[in-house]
């Protein structure tokens, strides 16, 4: 069984799939890794803003540049470093 899967995690691992269709990778759902992702975005562009409003980092682009996690450029970054802090690498 052929197994498409719309997020790439940076490897070659086939995820394996249940009857539910749901990716897992080493006992790790798809939809784990999503919500792991997303709050590791939040947690970054809080701290970006952060340091942007205490006058610690200075850029012109700082207000401008502000995106939410279906536009962010670095998706496929924090998908990997999700994925890694939840098999325990990080």
């Amino acid at each position: 069984m052929t197994y498409h899967h719309s997020l790439s995690l940076g490897d070659d691992r086939e995820p394996q799939v249940f009857r539910t269709g749901a990716p897992v990778y080493n006992g790790i759902t798809g939809a784990q890794i999503e919500h792991v992702a997303q709050q590791m975005h939040k947690d970054y562009r809080a701290a970006f803003k952060a340091l942007h409003r205490g006058g610690l980092v200075h850029t012109s682009t700082a207000q401008s540049h502000d995106h939410g996690w279906s536009n962010c450029h670095r998706k496929q970054y924090f998908l990997r470093r999700a994925r890694k802090r939840l098999e325990g690498e990080l």
